[in-house]
């Protein structure tokens, strides 16, 4: 396993470098992590769907430039599909739409836990909101 990335404090919260074979500390940008696959030569990519944004990014513009297909590195646990989707706004909205999903945007945390209430639906909000309202990301 190889690990990239630009904190240091995930490292020393979750000891992902005792498991991997090499560990990069660098800027997420496609082009450096583009240098450390060619290097490295990994099967796969694994990208969290939930991941940061910088990550996402980052392994959307690796498929976009074709540097898995190059390599010949997989990506799992998610697709660029699912990764465009959910960065973009309105690609998101159609797919919340298509399942019947109501979407609400600039609610508080209070008026969403109320709205849950109402309905009787557990409902997900973006981290930004959670940690705003002193939530648990954790849950």
């Amino acid at each position: 396993m190889v690990l990239v990335t630009s904190n240091s404090a995930t490292i020393i919260t979750n000891h992902s470098t005792s498991i991997a074979d090499a560990t990069y500390f660098e800027p997420i940008y496609w082009e450096v992590v583009r240098k450390i696959i060619e290097k490295e030569r990994p099967d796969a990519l694994f990208c969290q769907p939930c991941a940061a944004k910088t990550a996402l990014k980052c392994t959307l513009k690796l498929e976009r430039e074709e540097v898995l297909k190059a390599f010949v590195v997989e990506m799992i646990v998610t697709t660029a599909d699912v990764i465009d989707m959910a960065e973009n706004r309105h690609c998101f909205d159609n797919a919340m739409t298509d399942k019947e999903y109501q979407i609400i945007y600039n609610a508080s945390m209070a008026a969403l836990r109320e709205i849950g209430a109402e309905t009787g639906k557990r409902l997900v909000s973006s981290q930004s909101i959670r940690k705003q309202a002193g939530l648990s990301l954790s849950r």
